[in-house]
């Protein structure tokens, strides 16, 4: 994805182990070009195939663990 120009490397200032990944914004393009197909895909293949106690079920396990992991962190523009 680098060597495509959607994504940027760098650095974690205090962690010599850690990578960030930054969208460009041929990246950021992308992805909107991508994004409703997806979409509509996970929700062919997924979404409408779960009862609702099924999609309460998966609500319930995704929520926790994001929620609950200290290190998650989303940043935006």
């Amino acid at each position: 994805m680098e060597k495509a120009g959607l994504v940027r490397r760098g650095t974690v200032p205090g962690d010599s182990r850690g990578v960030t990944a930054t969208l460009t914004d041929k990246g950021r393009r992308t992805l909107e070009e991508a994004a409703p197909g997806h979409v509509t895909l996970v929700r062919d293949l997924l979404i409408d195939v779960l009862t609702p106690t099924q999609l309460t079920d998966l609500a319930d396990g995704l929520t926790s663990p994001r929620c609950s992991s200290p290190s998650a962190r989303v940043v935006t523009r």
